[in-house]
Protein backbone atom coordinates (compact mmCIF):
# COMPACT_ATOMS: atom_id res chain seq x y z
CA UNK A 1 0.00 0.00 0.00
CA UNK A 2 1.52 3.12 -1.02
CA UNK A 3 -0.43 5.39 1.53
CA UNK A 4 -2.11 4.25 4.84
CA UNK A 5 -5.21 7.05 4.38
CA UNK A 6 -6.13 5.11 1.02
CA UNK A 7 -9.50 3.19 1.60
CA UNK A 8 -9.23 -0.48 0.51
CA UNK A 9 -11.53 -1.50 -2.53
CA UNK A 10 -12.89 -4.79 -2.72
CA UNK A 11 -11.16 -6.93 -5.26
CA UNK A 12 -13.78 -9.10 -7.60
CA UNK A 13 -12.58 -12.27 -7.91
CA UNK A 14 -13.63 -15.25 -10.80
CA UNK A 15 -14.60 -18.25 -10.13
CA UNK A 16 -12.91 -21.26 -12.02
CA UNK A 17 -14.83 -24.04 -13.80
CA UNK A 18 -17.02 -25.81 -10.84
CA UNK A 19 -19.06 -29.17 -11.05
CA UNK A 20 -22.44 -29.31 -12.18
CA UNK A 21 -25.22 -28.23 -9.39
CA UNK A 22 -26.86 -31.38 -7.49
CA UNK A 23 -30.06 -32.13 -9.42
CA UNK A 24 -33.08 -30.51 -6.98
CA UNK A 25 -34.52 -33.24 -4.94
CA UNK A 26 -37.92 -32.04 -5.69
CA UNK A 27 -37.95 -32.81 -9.75
CA UNK A 28 -39.59 -36.17 -9.89
CA UNK A 29 -37.57 -38.77 -10.52
CA UNK A 30 -37.31 -39.90 -14.41
CA UNK A 31 -37.72 -43.36 -15.05
CA UNK A 32 -35.78 -45.06 -17.36
CA UNK A 33 -37.75 -46.30 -20.64
CA UNK A 34 -38.10 -49.58 -21.47
CA UNK A 35 -35.19 -51.67 -22.37
CA UNK A 36 -35.03 -51.99 -25.83
CA UNK A 37 -31.55 -52.57 -28.03
CA UNK A 38 -30.65 -49.43 -30.02
CA UNK A 39 -27.50 -48.93 -31.44
CA UNK A 40 -27.32 -44.69 -31.53
CA UNK A 41 -28.52 -42.06 -28.97
CA UNK A 42 -32.01 -41.19 -29.64
CA UNK A 43 -33.34 -37.74 -30.20
CA UNK A 44 -34.78 -37.23 -26.75
CA UNK A 45 -30.73 -38.14 -25.21
CA UNK A 46 -29.57 -36.11 -27.59
CA UNK A 47 -32.04 -33.00 -26.54
CA UNK A 48 -31.46 -33.61 -22.96
CA UNK A 49 -27.65 -33.91 -23.00
CA UNK A 50 -27.91 -30.28 -24.85
CA UNK A 51 -29.89 -28.72 -21.99
CA UNK A 52 -27.35 -29.91 -19.35
CA UNK A 53 -24.04 -28.45 -21.45
CA UNK A 54 -26.43 -25.44 -21.51
CA UNK A 55 -26.81 -25.15 -18.26
CA UNK A 56 -23.66 -25.59 -17.37
CA UNK A 57 -22.40 -22.68 -19.31
CA UNK A 58 -25.15 -20.84 -17.50
CA UNK A 59 -24.02 -21.29 -13.89
CA UNK A 60 -20.03 -21.31 -14.52
CA UNK A 61 -20.21 -18.72 -16.42
CA UNK A 62 -22.81 -16.12 -16.58
CA UNK A 63 -24.30 -16.90 -13.22
CA UNK A 64 -20.78 -15.54 -10.79
CA UNK A 65 -21.39 -12.57 -13.09
CA UNK A 66 -24.60 -11.98 -11.66
CA UNK A 67 -23.59 -12.23 -8.02
CA UNK A 68 -22.38 -9.01 -6.34
CA UNK A 69 -19.49 -9.43 -3.55
CA UNK A 70 -19.42 -7.03 -0.35
CA UNK A 71 -18.09 -3.65 -1.31
CA UNK A 72 -15.13 -3.62 1.05
CA UNK A 73 -12.44 -0.46 0.70
CA UNK A 74 -9.04 -1.96 0.60
CA UNK A 75 -5.87 0.04 -0.94
CA UNK A 76 -5.30 -1.33 -4.80
CA UNK A 77 -1.56 -2.90 -4.54
CA UNK A 78 0.85 -2.61 -6.94
CA UNK A 79 -0.50 -4.27 -10.91
CA UNK A 80 2.09 -6.72 -10.40
CA UNK A 81 0.94 -8.14 -7.71
CA UNK A 82 -2.78 -8.53 -8.79
CA UNK A 83 -2.90 -11.32 -11.11
CA UNK A 84 -4.54 -14.24 -10.24
CA UNK A 85 -3.20 -17.63 -10.11
CA UNK A 86 -4.41 -20.01 -12.67
CA UNK A 87 -5.14 -23.03 -10.97
CA UNK A 88 -7.59 -26.07 -11.47
CA UNK A 89 -11.23 -25.18 -11.62
CA UNK A 90 -13.21 -25.05 -8.57
CA UNK A 91 -16.14 -27.17 -7.39
CA UNK A 92 -19.25 -25.88 -5.77
CA UNK A 93 -17.72 -27.34 -2.57
CA UNK A 94 -14.59 -25.88 -2.87
CA UNK A 95 -16.43 -22.76 -3.75
CA UNK A 96 -18.66 -22.44 -0.84
CA UNK A 97 -15.04 -22.88 0.94
CA UNK A 98 -13.98 -20.00 -1.08
CA UNK A 99 -17.07 -17.61 -0.10
CA UNK A 100 -16.73 -18.90 3.63
CA UNK A 101 -13.27 -17.89 4.34
CA UNK A 102 -13.40 -14.76 1.67
CA UNK A 103 -16.28 -13.82 4.37
CA UNK A 104 -14.61 -14.17 7.19
CA UNK A 105 -11.69 -11.90 5.84
CA UNK A 106 -14.28 -9.28 5.51
CA UNK A 107 -15.39 -9.12 8.35
CA UNK A 108 -11.68 -8.98 10.14
CA UNK A 109 -11.14 -6.15 7.55
CA UNK A 110 -14.39 -4.37 8.65
CA UNK A 111 -12.75 -4.31 12.27
CA UNK A 112 -9.70 -3.70 11.40
CA UNK A 113 -10.80 -0.53 9.39
CA UNK A 114 -13.31 0.82 12.00
CA UNK A 115 -9.68 0.13 14.31
CA UNK A 116 -8.29 1.98 11.55
CA UNK A 117 -10.42 5.28 10.94
CA UNK A 118 -10.85 5.48 15.62
CA UNK A 119 -6.59 5.43 15.46
CA UNK A 120 -6.65 8.24 12.38
CA UNK A 121 -9.29 10.38 13.44
CA UNK A 122 -6.90 10.30 17.29
CA UNK A 123 -3.81 11.64 15.51
CA UNK A 124 -2.16 8.05 15.54
CA UNK A 125 -0.23 8.62 12.37
CA UNK A 126 1.56 11.48 14.61
CA UNK A 127 2.11 10.47 18.09
CA UNK A 128 3.05 6.85 16.94
CA UNK A 129 3.99 6.84 13.14
CA UNK A 130 5.97 3.44 13.16
CA UNK A 131 3.76 1.38 15.27
CA UNK A 132 0.62 2.69 13.00
CA UNK A 133 2.78 2.31 9.37
CA UNK A 134 3.32 -1.08 10.43
CA UNK A 135 -0.35 -1.85 10.94
CA UNK A 136 -1.58 -0.74 7.56
CA UNK A 137 2.22 -2.20 5.89
CA UNK A 138 0.71 -5.48 7.56
CA UNK A 139 -2.94 -4.77 6.09
CA UNK A 140 -1.10 -4.43 2.66
CA UNK A 141 0.35 -7.64 3.02
CA UNK A 142 -3.32 -9.26 3.56
CA UNK A 143 -4.93 -6.99 0.63
CA UNK A 144 -2.51 -8.58 -2.05
CA UNK A 145 -3.23 -12.45 0.07
CA UNK A 146 -6.90 -11.63 -0.43
CA UNK A 147 -6.42 -10.44 -4.06
CA UNK A 148 -5.16 -14.10 -5.02
CA UNK A 149 -7.83 -15.50 -2.95
CA UNK A 150 -5.65 -17.00 -0.67
CA UNK A 151 -8.13 -15.86 2.18
CA UNK A 152 -7.24 -18.34 5.19
CA UNK A 153 -3.45 -16.30 4.94
CA UNK A 154 -5.55 -13.06 4.43
CA UNK A 155 -7.11 -13.43 7.00
CA UNK A 156 -4.88 -13.99 9.43
CA UNK A 157 -2.65 -10.91 7.99
CA UNK A 158 -5.60 -8.91 8.57
CA UNK A 159 -6.05 -10.16 12.15
CA UNK A 160 -2.56 -9.24 12.61
CA UNK A 161 -2.72 -5.88 11.59
CA UNK A 162 -6.28 -5.19 13.66
CA UNK A 163 -4.02 -6.86 16.94
CA UNK A 164 -1.36 -4.05 16.15
CA UNK A 165 -3.74 -1.66 15.80
CA UNK A 166 -5.67 -2.56 18.84
CA UNK A 167 -2.58 -2.49 20.71
CA UNK A 168 -1.74 0.90 20.05
CA UNK A 169 -5.19 1.73 20.77
CA UNK A 170 -5.45 0.16 24.30
CA UNK A 171 -1.85 2.33 24.68
CA UNK A 172 -3.81 5.24 23.68
CA UNK A 173 -4.31 6.28 27.82
CA UNK A 174 -0.69 5.51 28.38
CA UNK A 175 0.92 7.41 25.00
CA UNK A 176 -1.61 10.24 25.85
CA UNK A 177 -0.29 10.81 29.48
CA UNK A 178 3.33 10.72 27.91
CA UNK A 179 3.00 13.17 26.12
CA UNK A 180 0.82 15.33 28.21
CA UNK A 181 3.99 15.14 30.99
CA UNK A 182 6.78 15.77 28.40
CA UNK A 183 4.31 18.97 27.54
CA UNK A 184 4.68 20.25 31.39
CA UNK A 185 8.28 18.84 31.63
CA UNK A 186 8.76 21.24 28.97
CA UNK A 187 7.05 23.59 30.41
CA UNK A 188 8.69 24.23 33.48
CA UNK A 189 12.19 23.60 31.46
CA UNK A 190 11.48 26.68 29.80
CA UNK A 191 11.25 24.48 25.95
CA UNK A 192 8.27 26.25 24.54
CA UNK A 193 8.54 24.51 21.11
CA UNK A 194 8.97 21.11 22.83
CA UNK A 195 6.18 21.53 25.11
CA UNK A 196 3.34 22.67 22.20
CA UNK A 197 4.59 20.02 20.19
CA UNK A 198 3.31 17.22 23.14
CA UNK A 199 1.21 19.06 24.23
CA UNK A 200 -0.53 19.52 20.72
CA UNK A 201 -0.38 15.90 20.10
CA UNK A 202 -1.80 15.11 23.05
CA UNK A 203 -4.68 17.54 22.23
CA UNK A 204 -5.21 14.71 19.10
CA UNK A 205 -5.56 11.92 21.48
CA UNK A 206 -7.66 14.31 23.81
CA UNK A 207 -9.22 16.61 22.06
CA UNK A 208 -11.92 17.43 25.27
CA UNK A 209 -9.05 17.30 27.79
CA UNK A 210 -9.41 20.90 30.03
CA UNK A 211 -6.15 19.92 31.46
CA UNK A 212 -4.56 19.85 27.64
CA UNK A 213 -6.29 23.07 27.03
CA UNK A 214 -5.04 24.74 29.77
CA UNK A 215 -1.18 23.37 29.68
CA UNK A 216 -1.63 24.26 25.87
CA UNK A 217 -2.67 28.05 26.72
CA UNK A 218 0.54 28.24 29.06
CA UNK A 219 2.71 26.48 27.07
CA UNK A 220 1.87 29.66 24.03
CA UNK A 221 2.32 31.90 26.69
CA UNK A 222 6.15 30.27 27.97
CA UNK A 223 7.94 32.43 25.04
CA UNK A 224 7.32 35.93 26.56
CA UNK A 225 7.09 34.43 30.16
CA UNK A 226 10.91 33.24 29.35
CA UNK A 227 11.50 36.71 28.18
CA UNK A 228 10.36 38.26 31.19
CA UNK A 229 12.11 36.11 32.97
CA UNK A 230 15.42 37.44 31.62
CA UNK A 231 14.63 41.03 32.25
CA UNK A 232 13.71 40.15 35.71
CA UNK A 233 17.53 38.82 36.00
CA UNK A 234 19.09 41.45 34.23
CA UNK A 235 16.97 44.10 36.95
CA UNK A 236 17.88 41.96 39.97
CA UNK A 237 21.47 42.40 38.73
CA UNK A 238 20.96 45.78 38.40
CA UNK A 239 19.99 46.16 41.75
CA UNK A 240 16.20 47.46 40.44
CA UNK A 241 14.82 45.22 42.78
CA UNK A 242 11.07 46.86 42.02
CA UNK A 243 11.62 46.65 38.71
CA UNK A 244 12.14 43.02 38.76
CA UNK A 245 9.20 42.62 40.86
CA UNK A 246 7.09 44.07 38.77
CA UNK A 247 8.35 41.82 35.81
CA UNK A 248 7.72 39.09 37.28
CA UNK A 249 4.35 40.11 38.49
CA UNK A 250 3.74 40.47 34.76
CA UNK A 251 4.86 37.04 33.66
CA UNK A 252 2.61 35.16 36.53
CA UNK A 253 -0.19 36.94 35.05
CA UNK A 254 0.70 35.13 31.78
CA UNK A 255 1.32 31.89 33.63
CA UNK A 256 0.60 31.52 37.13
CA UNK A 257 1.73 28.24 37.79
CA UNK A 258 4.79 28.41 36.45
CA UNK A 259 7.07 27.34 39.37
CA UNK A 260 10.62 29.75 38.20
CA UNK A 261 8.33 32.25 37.92
CA UNK A 262 6.87 31.94 41.46
CA UNK A 263 9.91 31.10 43.03
CA UNK A 264 11.79 33.94 41.67
CA UNK A 265 8.86 36.78 42.38
CA UNK A 266 9.07 34.83 46.25
CA UNK A 267 12.76 35.77 46.22
CA UNK A 268 12.57 38.86 44.72
CA UNK A 269 9.75 39.78 47.10
CA UNK A 270 12.32 38.77 50.17
CA UNK A 271 15.11 40.75 48.72
CA UNK A 272 12.97 43.77 48.49
CA UNK A 273 11.75 43.19 52.01
CA UNK A 274 15.25 42.76 53.91
CA UNK A 275 16.23 45.76 51.78
CA UNK A 276 13.56 47.90 53.28
CA UNK A 277 14.19 46.36 56.40
CA UNK A 278 17.41 47.51 56.78
CA UNK A 279 17.19 50.71 55.18
CA UNK A 280 14.21 51.25 58.11
CA UNK A 281 16.56 50.19 60.78
CA UNK A 282 19.33 52.25 59.74
CA UNK A 283 17.17 55.29 59.75
CA UNK A 284 15.97 54.26 62.92
CA UNK A 285 19.10 53.90 64.84
CA UNK A 286 20.51 57.57 63.11
CA UNK A 287 17.16 58.87 64.75
CA UNK A 288 18.31 56.82 68.28
CA UNK A 289 21.72 58.73 68.18
CA UNK A 290 20.30 62.10 67.42
CA UNK A 291 17.84 61.80 70.43
CA UNK A 292 14.62 61.33 68.37
CA UNK A 293 13.67 58.71 70.08
CA UNK A 294 9.69 59.34 68.63
CA UNK A 295 11.32 58.92 65.10
CA UNK A 296 13.39 55.88 66.30
CA UNK A 297 10.86 54.24 67.49
CA UNK A 298 8.47 55.19 64.17
CA UNK A 299 11.38 53.41 61.90
CA UNK A 300 11.66 50.64 64.18
CA UNK A 301 7.92 49.43 64.36
CA UNK A 302 8.20 50.01 60.38
CA UNK A 303 10.58 47.24 59.96
CA UNK A 304 9.17 45.22 62.07
CA UNK A 305 5.56 45.46 59.98
CA UNK A 306 8.32 44.67 56.66
CA UNK A 307 9.30 41.85 59.04
CA UNK A 308 7.43 40.59 61.60
CA UNK A 309 9.84 37.85 62.79
CA UNK A 310 12.77 39.81 63.04
CA UNK A 311 13.99 39.58 66.45
CA UNK A 312 16.62 42.79 66.08
CA UNK A 313 13.44 44.53 65.69
CA UNK A 314 11.93 44.43 69.17
CA UNK A 315 15.10 45.13 70.73
CA UNK A 316 15.83 48.14 68.79
CA UNK A 317 11.95 49.21 69.63
CA UNK A 318 13.17 48.31 73.36
CA UNK A 319 16.03 50.57 73.12
CA UNK A 320 13.74 53.49 71.48
CA UNK A 321 11.61 53.56 74.60
CA UNK A 322 14.35 53.53 76.73
CA UNK A 323 16.11 56.23 75.73
CA UNK A 324 12.96 57.97 75.39
CA UNK A 325 12.49 57.06 78.97
CA UNK A 326 15.43 58.31 80.06
CA UNK A 327 15.31 61.39 78.00
CA UNK A 328 11.97 62.39 79.78
CA UNK A 329 13.32 61.30 83.31
CA UNK A 330 16.77 63.34 82.82
CA UNK A 331 14.41 66.30 81.58
CA UNK A 332 12.11 65.90 84.39
CA UNK A 333 14.82 65.52 87.24
CA UNK A 334 16.86 68.59 85.50
CA UNK A 335 13.46 70.59 86.15
CA UNK A 336 13.21 68.86 89.76
CA UNK A 337 16.88 70.07 90.58
CA UNK A 338 15.73 73.82 89.03
CA UNK A 339 12.97 73.86 91.18
CA UNK A 340 14.86 73.24 93.87
CA UNK A 341 17.18 75.64 93.75
CA UNK A 342 14.40 78.40 93.35
CA UNK A 343 12.94 76.68 96.57
CA UNK A 344 9.50 76.22 94.12
CA UNK A 345 9.47 73.15 96.28
CA UNK A 346 5.61 72.07 95.15
CA UNK A 347 6.98 72.03 91.37
CA UNK A 348 9.80 70.12 92.38
CA UNK A 349 7.38 67.65 94.07
CA UNK A 350 4.95 67.18 90.87
CA UNK A 351 8.35 66.72 88.65
CA UNK A 352 9.39 63.98 90.98
CA UNK A 353 6.17 62.53 91.13
CA UNK A 354 6.30 62.61 87.22
CA UNK A 355 9.44 60.47 87.01
CA UNK A 356 7.74 57.61 89.55
CA UNK A 357 4.69 57.87 87.54
CA UNK A 358 7.04 56.48 84.14
CA UNK A 359 9.58 54.36 86.22
CA UNK A 360 8.78 54.01 90.34
CA UNK A 361 11.97 52.60 90.87
CA UNK A 362 14.20 55.65 90.34
CA UNK A 363 16.11 56.07 93.72
CA UNK A 364 17.22 59.86 93.19
CA UNK A 365 13.45 60.55 92.63
CA UNK A 366 11.73 58.67 95.64
CA UNK A 367 14.33 60.80 97.85
CA UNK A 368 14.05 63.79 95.99
CA UNK A 369 10.14 63.41 96.06
CA UNK A 370 10.62 63.01 100.43
CA UNK A 371 13.14 66.26 100.25
CA UNK A 372 10.80 68.10 98.39
CA UNK A 373 7.27 67.21 100.29
CA UNK A 374 9.28 68.03 103.38
CA UNK A 375 10.68 71.35 102.37
CA UNK A 376 7.50 72.20 100.02
CA UNK A 377 5.49 71.39 103.83
CA UNK A 378 7.94 73.89 105.76
CA UNK A 379 7.51 76.66 103.35
CA UNK A 380 4.03 76.81 103.96
CA UNK A 381 3.97 76.62 107.60
CA UNK A 382 6.80 79.46 107.47
CA UNK A 383 4.90 81.04 104.90
CA UNK A 384 2.01 80.90 107.51
CA UNK A 385 3.44 82.27 109.92
CA UNK A 386 4.46 85.60 108.26
CA UNK A 387 1.14 86.05 106.60
CA UNK A 388 -0.89 85.54 109.57
CA UNK A 389 1.28 87.10 112.98
CA UNK A 390 -2.16 87.56 114.62
CA UNK A 391 -2.03 84.09 115.04
CA UNK A 392 0.88 83.81 117.47
CA UNK A 393 -0.72 85.28 120.47
CA UNK A 394 -2.11 82.06 120.94
CA UNK A 395 0.18 80.50 123.16
CA UNK A 396 0.33 77.33 121.52
CA UNK A 397 1.06 78.57 118.10
CA UNK A 398 3.06 80.22 119.26
CA UNK A 399 4.79 77.65 120.44
CA UNK A 400 4.89 75.57 117.53
CA UNK A 401 6.15 79.01 115.45
CA UNK A 402 8.55 79.03 117.70
CA UNK A 403 9.39 74.60 116.65
CA UNK A 404 9.17 75.66 112.61
CA UNK A 405 11.43 78.50 113.13
CA UNK A 406 14.14 76.10 114.96
CA UNK A 407 13.36 73.03 112.27
CA UNK A 408 14.32 76.07 109.65
CA UNK A 409 16.86 77.12 110.86
CA UNK A 410 18.64 73.88 111.45
CA UNK A 411 18.57 72.91 107.41
CA UNK A 412 21.73 73.20 105.65
CA UNK A 413 22.08 75.63 102.93
CA UNK A 414 18.23 77.18 103.07
CA UNK A 415 18.48 79.31 100.13
CA UNK A 416 17.28 82.71 99.92
CA UNK A 417 13.68 82.15 100.07
CA UNK A 418 14.00 80.00 103.46
CA UNK A 419 16.48 82.80 104.78
CA UNK A 420 14.24 85.95 104.26
CA UNK A 421 11.52 83.24 106.18
CA UNK A 422 13.79 82.82 108.96
CA UNK A 423 14.52 86.52 109.52
CA UNK A 424 10.50 87.53 109.19
CA UNK A 425 9.66 84.88 111.17
CA UNK A 426 12.02 85.41 113.97
CA UNK A 427 11.44 89.33 113.96
CA UNK A 428 7.40 88.49 114.19
CA UNK A 429 8.15 86.02 116.83
CA UNK A 430 10.17 88.67 119.25
CA UNK A 431 6.90 91.31 118.23
CA UNK A 432 5.27 89.15 119.14
CA UNK A 433 5.73 89.24 123.09
CA UNK A 434 6.95 92.91 122.61
CA UNK A 435 3.73 94.97 124.14
CA UNK A 436 2.26 97.71 122.39
CA UNK A 437 0.44 100.63 124.23
CA UNK A 438 -3.19 100.83 123.55
CA UNK A 439 -5.66 102.97 125.44
CA UNK A 440 -9.10 102.56 126.17
CA UNK A 441 -11.69 105.34 126.70
CA UNK A 442 -15.24 104.88 128.46
CA UNK A 443 -18.26 106.85 130.08
CA UNK A 444 -16.84 105.99 133.94
CA UNK A 445 -20.61 104.27 133.90
CA UNK A 446 -19.71 101.15 131.83
CA UNK A 447 -18.19 98.00 132.97
CA UNK A 448 -15.52 97.03 130.95
CA UNK A 449 -13.47 93.65 130.22
CA UNK A 450 -11.12 92.64 127.88
CA UNK A 451 -11.28 89.10 126.72
CA UNK A 452 -7.91 87.07 127.86
CA UNK A 453 -6.65 90.14 129.58
CA UNK A 454 -8.60 91.53 132.06
CA UNK A 455 -11.41 93.15 133.61
CA UNK A 456 -10.54 96.76 134.03
CA UNK A 457 -14.13 98.33 135.49
CA UNK A 458 -15.43 101.53 134.82
CA UNK A 459 -12.88 104.57 134.34
CA UNK A 460 -12.80 107.11 131.85
CA UNK A 461 -9.46 106.46 130.79
CA UNK A 462 -7.07 103.70 130.79
CA UNK A 463 -3.68 102.50 128.73
CA UNK A 464 -3.09 98.82 128.51
CA UNK A 465 0.11 97.32 127.15
CA UNK A 466 -0.80 94.67 124.42
CA UNK A 467 0.88 91.96 122.72
CA UNK A 468 -0.02 91.84 118.75
CA UNK A 469 -2.96 89.88 118.20
CA UNK A 470 -6.71 90.17 117.83
CA UNK A 471 -9.07 91.11 120.89
CA UNK A 472 -12.44 91.82 122.22
CA UNK A 473 -13.92 94.42 124.69
CA UNK A 474 -16.99 94.15 126.25
CA UNK A 475 -18.73 96.70 127.76
CA UNK A 476 -21.69 96.17 130.92
CA UNK A 477 -24.11 98.47 132.12
CA UNK A 478 -27.63 98.34 134.09
CA UNK A 479 -30.33 99.49 131.67
CA UNK A 480 -28.55 99.69 128.78
CA UNK A 481 -27.60 96.57 125.77
CA UNK A 482 -24.07 95.33 125.83
CA UNK A 483 -21.66 96.82 123.75
CA UNK A 484 -18.94 94.19 122.21
CA UNK A 485 -15.97 95.47 119.97
CA UNK A 486 -13.28 93.68 118.34
CA UNK A 487 -9.97 95.45 117.84
CA UNK A 488 -6.65 94.34 116.63
CA UNK A 489 -3.09 95.19 117.84
CA UNK A 490 0.19 95.35 115.77
CA UNK A 491 3.33 96.36 115.53
CA UNK A 492 3.40 99.71 112.60
CA UNK A 493 0.24 100.94 113.56
CA UNK A 494 -0.51 104.53 115.14
CA UNK A 495 -0.90 103.71 118.90
CA UNK A 496 -4.49 102.82 119.77
CA UNK A 497 -7.71 104.22 120.94
CA UNK A 498 -10.49 101.92 121.60
CA UNK A 499 -13.69 103.57 123.17
CA UNK A 500 -16.37 101.20 124.45
CA UNK A 501 -19.43 102.65 126.45
CA UNK A 502 -23.32 101.66 126.89
CA UNK A 503 -25.26 104.30 125.37
CA UNK A 504 -28.16 102.69 124.22
CA UNK A 505 -31.37 102.04 127.12
CA UNK A 506 -33.24 98.81 127.11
Amino acid sequence: MNDHNQKLEATRFDLGSAPAPETDPSTPERKPALEKKDDGPSRNTLIALGVLVLAVVLVFLWLPSLVSEPEVEIARPDPATTAIPQGPQLTPWSDAQLQRQRKEAQDILALLLEEQFALEELGAEQWAPEAFQAAVDRAGEADALYRQQQFLEATEAYQDSLDQLLALSRQVPEIFEQHLQRGLEALENGEPEIALAQLQLAQLINPDSGEVAHALGRAQNLAPVLALLEEAAAAVRNSELNLAENLLKEAKALDPEHNQVKAELVQVQRDIARRDFNRAMTLGYDALDSGDFDKAEDFFRQARRIMPSAPETESAISQARDGRTRAQIDLLAGKASAAERSENWDIAVQDYQSILNIDDTVVFARSGMIRSKTRADLDKRMQRIINEPQRLQDQSIYKLAQQTWREAASLNNPGSKLKKQLEEVRALLTLAKTPIPVLLQSDELTEVTVYRVAKLGTFRRQQLELKPGTYTAVGVRNGYRDVRKKFTVQHGQTNPVIEISCTEPI
